[in-house]
Order: C-alpha cells, then structure tokens, then sequence
C-alpha cells in the first residue's frame, strides 16, 4: 500500500470516527449555539435565532447555509479535516515528509483538538483558513493568502493578528500590494457594514474587547497555564517550545515562528484562559517541533516508541473526555421542548441553547448586554416588552467584583414573578422557569 494512500485513509478514519462521537453525543456548547442562532438570524432576515453584535459573521454564514446542530457538527469535522491536511501542506514546503507527517499526528492525537474537531466554534475554522492563507503565502501567492487571511480574522477577529504578521513579512519582500487587495476585498464590507449599522467601523471589536473585561471571571487562570496544558496534551513539547525560537533566524519560517509566539504570549497574558484556545497555535508550533525533534533526536526506532508513547497516552484522554462529553446529555430538554411551542414573539431567553432545536427567535438575551453594571436595571425597565421568559437563574452568573449584582439580581427575578404569569418551574440547581405574560 503506499505511503499517499495511508495519508488519505488517516484523514479519512480521522473523520470517520469524529463524525460518529458527533452523533452519538447531544450535549450543545454554549457558543456554539450563539453561532447556530446567528447564522438562523441571518438566513432568516432575523425572524428565527438570535444575534450578537460582538461576533464574528463567517461561521454564522456558513452554519446558517444547515439547518440542525448535526450538520453543524459535521461542517466542523470537515474543517478539522482541512485544518490537519493543510498542516501537512505547509510542513512538507517548509521541512519535508517526515515533519510533515509527524506534526499532522502530534495534532490529530492532542486530546484538546481531538475533542473540539466536531463542536461548532470559531478556533479550528479560524486556524484552517489562516493555515490555507499561509500555504498560499509559501506558494509565493500574495492574493490568494490575503483572501483566506481575512476569511480567518472573519471567522475570529483575533486571527487579524495573522494577517498582520504575513503583511509585515510581504512589505519587506515589496509584495504587499496584491495581499492588502485580497485581505480588503472579504474584510471590507464587513467595516462599511458596521459603520452603516452602528455608526462605528469597530463597534463588534469594542464590544468584544468590552465583554473580555467583564465577563469570564470564572475562567481566569495563571499565566503559565498554555505552558502546562501544552505538555499535559503532548509531553513531547518539552522537546520543542524551546526550538521555537530558533526558527525565528529562519526567513522562510518567521510566519509560523512569529504566529504561535503571538499566539502563546497573548494568550498568556490575557485573564481569561481556556485550554480550547491552544487550536489557534497547536499546527503552527507542531509544524516546527516535528522538525526539531527529528534534527534533535536520529534513530527513528527512538522517534518511534516516543511518539507510539504519545499516541497510547493521548488516546486514553482522548476516551475520558468523549465519554464524559457523551454523558452530559443535552441540558435545556424542558425549555427547548416548550419553546418550540411557544408563539414567534417576545421571546426573552437565558442561554442561547435553549434555542438551538427551534426556530424560535429570542428578542432578548438576558445575559448579554454592553453595559453589564446596569444589565438588570434595563432590563426591567423593557420587561413589559418581554411575552414569553425563558430563565436559568444559573445563566445569569455575578462577577465577584461587581459590588451588589446577587442582590440585584434576585430583586429582578422577583420582580419577573410580580409582574409576569408563571408557567412552569423546574428543579434544579438553580431556579428554572418559564414565564408569560398575564
């Protein structure tokens, strides 16, 4: 059998076996289904879904394209696919086979991308079209690497920071030009639309630079936490994240080098940390520790049995995590049973995932708002506007720092219970319940 047909029945299993975890778990993540609203938003001119100001649009337009959380899921699997394949691409232009092959099997097997190939979220999408762009930037094809670039800071804003990086490598090489034009023509619109739409180019990126600050609170982690969980999901890193800087003296590997550095210390120095996040620089920096460790260390039997070591270790993490993954189960049943039975109006909603199995649209969302000292001053102030109340007291969370939020939000639901009819109540952890108006 030979060696290319390996490499596509790999692939090929790889997706395989995510599509069939997709199926069989029904567990929604949270933004997930804030992308899956959207994109029912948008394909819906805003009768059905949900939307919020602070994200990004690609992902919504594309998962909108699909009617149900499996397709979504599939569409992930299938870009996690991509993300691994152009991994390989880009490896074997700047190393060879080897590196190639080895950085595709350090990120297939890392237990955090594994998990992730098949839930809808912006991270993987993100890092395949930023790995596309930079393929097409190795090709030597300036344009071709600003379309796809900019596709990526569509699809994360965070991913601009890519096109910065190749943009700044291009002007030293007087090829500028042709990215700036291809990166301007998907980026763009979506400015001119802001400014049309909110009367400020930068508002979506404000916002989210806004909520960064103020939500989150309850992911805040040290600032080593990327370094450890970088070597809990791979213990082989240990062989390359010191290498990483040596690739920088490397001209046709400043991109990647310069990437995942980025990467690692923004990560690093920002609050909120979620092992999630390291699929943003996992294929750039696997991409370079597979070629250390083949200068580093030259028997292949050894290379072998460390990295067979990897792959044992990864898959029985691998399992933990799918196997509890499976177990949750889908948490809003009783709300997005009632809410597809419920009328197409004044629907005010706690979680996005309550909407995700319904083609409901939710007018407003409780626990998101641009101005969080006052969330629920504004909004009993419109709670006449409110029909239908669909409420997990545990969705609307109080940041420790801000000085009375438990009491005023308890003041807030008593006042829902004053004024609104209660329809059902659920227990739980914390107060679910569904209210409408008298």
């Amino acid at each position: 059998m030979s060696t290319a047909r390996n490499k596509y029945l790999f692939l090929c299993a790889f997706v395989a076996v995510e599509l069939a975890l997709a199926l069989v778990s029904k567990n929604v993540w949270w933004d997930s289904a804030v992308y899956i609203g959207m994109g029912k938003y948008l394909y819906s001119a805003g009768n059905a879904g949900l939307f919020e100001a602070s994200r990004p649009l690609m992902l919504p337009i594309i998962l909108g394209l699909f009617r149900s959380i499996a397709a979504a899921k599939a569409v992930a699997v299938l870009f996690s696919a991509g993300l691994v394949l152009f991994t390989y691409l880009v490896a074997k232009e700047l190393f060879n086979e080897e590196a190639a092959l080895l950085s595709s099997v350090f990120l297939v097997f890392t237990p955090v991308f594994f998990f992730f190939a098949k839930i809808p979220l912006t991270g993987i999408v993100s890092a395949f079209f930023g790995m596309a762009g930079i393929f097409a930037y190795t090709k030597d094809r300036p344009f071709a690497s600003g379309l796809l670039l900019g596709t990526a800071a569509m699809t994360r804003f965070l991913a601009a920071f890519m096109g910065i990086i190749v943009l700044a490598l291009l002007l030293k090489e007087r090829k500028a030009g042709a990215f700036a034009a291809g990166y301007a023509m998907i980026t763009a619109p979506y400015f001119i639309s802001n400014y049309v739409i909110y009367g400020n180019a930068l508002y979506p990126f404000l916002f989210q630079a806004y909520l960064t600050k103020t939500t989150g609170w309850m992911l805040f982690r040290p600032f080593w936490f990327y370094l450890w969980e970088i070597m809990k999901n791979n213990y082989l890193a240990v062989f390359f994240i010191p290498a990483m800087w040596s690739y920088l003296k490397k001209p046709k590997n400043h991109a990647i080098a310069m990437i995942s550095l980025f990467y690692i210390a923004f990560f690093s120095v920002i609050r909120h940390k979620e092992a999630r996040f390291m699929v943003s620089f996992l294929p750039f920096m696997y991409m370079m520790g597979a070629d250390a460790m083949l200068r580093i260390i030259k028997p292949k039997k050894a290379i072998m049995a460390l990295v067979g070591v990897f792959v044992i270790i990864s898959s029985y993490s691998i399992a933990a995590m799918e196997n509890a993954e499976i177990a949750r189960g889908f948490s809003q049943e009783e709300f997005s049973k009632q809410l597809s039975e419920t009328e197409n109006r004044g629907i005010w909603v706690s979680n996005p995932i309550m909407l995700v199995h319904s083609d409901r649209k939710a007018d407003w969302l409780m626990y998101y708002s641009d101005d969080q000292e006052n969330m629920f001053k504004i909004m009993e102030d419109r709670l006449d506007e409110a029909e239908h109340i669909f409420l997990d007291a545990c969705d609307i969370e109080c940041s420790p720092f801000s000085e009375g939020c438990r009491e005023k939000k308890k003041e807030f639901i008593n006042e829902i219970k004053a004024r609104k009819t209660m329809e059902k109540n659920y227990s739980g952890k914390c107060e679910k319940l569904i209210f409408s108006s008298p």
